[in-house]
């Protein structure tokens, strides 16, 4: 398989060029996978890219790491698996089994998505993004909640994007109407929700329809 673009879960600001390779070369590689998406990344967000190699002994995975430099200090994510090295070069190992939990794992788009301003992604149904942070507000519109990611088919085209889009709601537990317009939930129903006001989002539900929804059952 060819290089892969990932975020890890404990350094979600940074972006990582990612290759399974064997080589007595994978820091070089590394390296190069750095100065590649840092060049494809662009001013606005190469300072924030690093390349990783990695490659499977037996149960376990070793990674090798590198950056430019004035990009990130790799030796953060070394040290955080137990592994060493400097700023632009480090490694570090861990169990098979452990690989995937790293990661950030992509999330499918609920419903279109225009976009809506310069900063703003604009989506389809269906396509894959990897969110690095959500649930920030802004004063213009103090009742929706924004994400901000990339897509998975191009990494370099990032920005916000409603959290309602990749979020799915599954209710916990049962809760009544609290009043007319207001449908009630049953455990497990799935919400695909457009809108939100206070305690409840305004979406749509397989079986009851279209509507508003309390949050308080997801």
């Amino acid at each position: 398989a060819g290089r892969v673009v990932r975020t890890m879960r404990s350094f979600p600001a940074w972006r990582c060029a990612l290759l399974n390779v064997s080589s007595p070369f994978a820091g070089h590689v590394a390296e190069y996978l750095a100065a590649q998406l840092s060049a494809d990344s662009g001013e606005a967000a190469g300072h924030r890219c690093f390349g990783a190699v990695f490659e499977v002994r037996g149960g376990r995975i070793r990674v090798v790491l590198r950056s430019l430099p004035g990009g990130p200090d790799v030796s953060e994510i070394a040290a955080h698996q137990d592994g060493s090295g400097r700023s632009t070069r480090a490694f570090f190992s861990i169990p098979a089994n452990e690989w995937e939990d790293l990661w950030v794992q992509p999330e499918p788009i609920l419903w279109d998505v225009p976009a809506g301003g310069v900063q703003c992604l604009g989506l389809k149904r269906g396509d894959l993004v990897t969110v690095a942070h959500k649930g920030e507000r802004f004063r213009e519109s103090p009742a929706d909640e924004w994400s901000w990611g990339y897509r998975c088919d191009d990494a370099t085209t990032e920005g916000w994007i409603p959290t309602l889009a990749h979020t799915l709601f599954v209710a916990t537990r049962s809760v009544p109407s609290a009043g007319p317009g207001v449908l009630p939930l049953e455990e497990g129903d799935l919400v695909v929700a457009k809108g939100q006001q206070g305690d409840y989002v305004w979406g749509s539900e397989v079986q009851k329809g279209q509507g508003w929804f309390p949050r308080g059952g997801g």
